[in-house]
């Protein structure tokens, strides 16, 4: 577990001892206020939150703004499909659980906006993080000089050996060719450096991209890890939220 805090907002990137699976998805009851369940609680005292976001993730790349209007819908667990949440409410945390793919957290500094996105590679060829930042400059005004980001654990090119389906997209998408690596005949994708070309594509200045957190899932066994530890359903958490 590691706590990134900042007087605006704090981001909770969890790890192994999180352990959520698909499983865990259904059987929280359906109720609005997820605080009441007891996997959950200690993120509240963590962040001081009052609400917690998850969409059913489908690692594609579309995703909601969670309003005053809409957060009570979007509050019911796993239920709503989508791969990233923004917000600038606080109080309500926005989360997205990740086992090899990577979470990226953005914030607005102008602004006080969040935006929270899981990016595996079938997301990332579909370029979710330039369409969650192209949906965070039509919600809030966001400009790329404005924003910080933050990278969480995930596979990196180390480990993160692809197939077939992934080269294939390469060759129409320049950006995804820059970022695949070949060593031993095989082909490694870096899936940092894919989402952080995509976010220079849009406006942010690399200075303003933070890595620090973007350790190897598949490496590092505190970490959950669907690779490393034979399709696990586990989960690791990152949540973010505003003060």
């Amino acid at each position: 577990m590691i706590i990134h805090s900042n007087p605006l907002f704090t981001i909770y990137f969890g790890g192994a001892q999180d352990r959520l699976s698909e499983d865990d998805y259904y059987t929280f009851p359906p109720e609005t206020n997820l605080l009441a369940e007891q996997q959950f609680k200690h993120l509240a005292d963590l962040l001081g939150i009052e609400t917690l976001v998850f969409l059913k993730q489908v690692h594609k790349n579309i995703g909601y703004v969670v309003t005053e209007d809409t957060r009570i819908h979007l509050a019911q667990p796993f239920f709503t499909d989508g791969d990233y949440l923004l917000t600038d409410l606080p109080g309500v945390g926005i989360g997205i659980m990740t086992a090899d793919c990577l979470p990226i957290i953005i914030h607005d500094t102008r602004n006080n906006a969040l935006g929270a996105i899981h990016a595996g590679w079938r997301g990332s060829v579909g370029h979710i993080a330039m369409k969650a930042f192209e949906r965070m400059q039509q919600a809030y005004g966001t400009q790329g000089a404005d924003v910080r980001v933050y990278f969480g654990p995930s596979a990196k090119p180390c480990c993160y050996e692809v197939g077939q389906a992934v080269i294939e997209y390469a060759d129409a998408d320049p950006l995804l060719a820059d970022s695949l690596v070949e060593h031993n005949g095989k082909t490694y994708l870096n899936v940092t450096r894919y989402n952080m070309l995509q976010l220079r594509q849009v406006g942010v200045p690399q200075l303003a991209i933070h890595g620090d957190y973007n350790t190897c899932t598949i490496c590092d066994d505190r970490l959950c890890s669907y690779r490393r530890d034979g399709k696990s359903p586990y989960r690791q958490m990152t949540v973010v939220a505003l003060r």
